[in-house]
């Protein structure tokens, strides 16, 4: 909530950073209220009036813009309109929550605990989704690490086998160089010895 309240507070804040900001203040409060750690329903209020006055000067209706609403409407005991605030917030993930909460709230248990169990299976296939797609990123890089040390492997050894390559063949020259100039020296002098 101070986190954005500082927001708000800053120089050339954009509107929808200014909707955003006020959104997650309506929550923060609501929240607060629902586990009795403080706000008031007045506070809340205040608040939630700012929120539907910049969003509706924008008409804004981004993905989450209807949770203060949903929090309005519960904290108002209105169970069935929190229920269609809910059913209007886009994406999957966030709204079956809202509306498990929302159907428990007018006591159809049942309703509320098949979105629950759903939203639970939607989420752990979600966050299998992203466990396997995080282990193939993995195993890619490792796979790309294991290639550039064979790589870096392969080019020392030739490094080595060429450094190996020279020596030999220096030496072989060498040993060429020394019967050479061997043979010259010795040839004349056993040529004189025979004559």
């Amino acid at each position: 909530i101070e986190c954005a309240r500082l927001a708000l507070k800053e120089p050339n804040v954009s509107d929808v950073h200014k909707v955003s900001a006020l959104s997650y203040i309506c929550v923060g409060l609501a929240k607060q209220i629902e586990k009795k750690t403080g706000g008031s329903k007045a506070e809340f209020d205040r608040a939630f009036q700012e929120y539907k006055t910049a969003r509706d000067s924008l008409h804004y209706d981004g993905g989450l813009s209807y949770i203060p609403d949903y929090y309005h409407s519960k904290l108002e005991g209105r169970y069935a309109e929190a229920l269609g605030y809910a059913r209007l917030i886009n994406s999957k993930a966030n709204r079956m929550p809202f509306e498990a909460e929302a159907y428990a709230l007018l006591g159809d248990y049942e309703k509320a605990y098949t979105i629950y169990r759903e939203y639970k299976q939607y989420d752990d296939s979600v966050s299998n989704v992203s466990v396997k797609k995080q282990t193939a990123e993995y195993a890619l890089q490792l796979d790309l690490a294991r290639a550039e040390n064979e790589a870096k492997d392969l080019r020392l050894a030739a490094q080595i086998s060429r450094e190996h390559t020279h020596h030999v063949m220096m030496a072989l020259l060498g040993t060429i160089a020394l019967l050479t100039i061997a043979f010259l020296a010795f040839y004349p002098h056993r040529r004189r010895q025979q004559a």
